[in-house]
């Protein structure tokens, strides 16, 4: 018996592809109107929201940042960032990414430290991105140079946990906000 839902299903995949394709190239063209050093979205986040850690009170403090995120490859340094255009004003938050980068995958969030030694939060709408997009921060950290048409096509959403993250060699950052081996 044949499954007759087989050709859909890569119908729809494959359409999906395309239209994030398109997505990507828009997106592009926006990006780098502010940036024109910008020479390609490698992956993007629909939807994340920013937090900030308080040293001072060790607490979140919920920025107020929310919009699609985008990572970038850039023709100067730095060779990667990611960006987030901020739907609450016309600001633009922009973090580089590079070797001494840190972060931690968490259930909720993707935590991570910046050049400046400030520690931020990602909360993002859908799992699958905050995963997605974790494992590309940590393929740049580790010295990878993907492009745009590194961009993986749209799978299955999969569940992720502090222990896929291991498994996914996420490095963790302890307490202190320093990696954990």
């Amino acid at each position: 018996r044949r499954d007759r839902g087989a050709p859909a299903k890569r119908t729809a995949v494959a359409m999906a592809t395309m239209d994030k394709e398109k997505q990507l190239e828009y997106n592009l063209a926006v990006l780098k109107r502010r940036d024109a050093a910008i020479s390609g979205v490698i992956d993007m986040s629909g939807h994340v929201v920013l937090y900030r850690f308080s040293e001072e009170t060790q607490s979140w403090d919920r920025r107020n940042v929310e919009g699609s995120l985008f990572v970038v490859s850039r023709s100067e340094e730095p060779k990667y960032q990611f960006v987030v255009p901020n739907l609450n004003d016309s600001e633009y938050i922009v973090e580089s990414v590079s070797s001494d980068f840190q972060m931690e995958l968490t259930d909720q969030f993707l935590l991570y430290r910046n050049a400046q030694e400030e520690i931020g939060s990602i909360w993002f709408h859908s799992p699958w991105e905050r995963a997605s997009i974790a494992t590309l921060l940590q393929s740049i950290v580790d010295g990878a140079q993907p492009t745009a048409a590194a961009a993986k096509s749209p799978t299955e959403p999969t569940a992720v946990t502090d222990d896929s993250a291991r498994a996914n060699n996420v490095p963790q950052l302890g307490r202190n906000g320093r990696r954990q081996l």
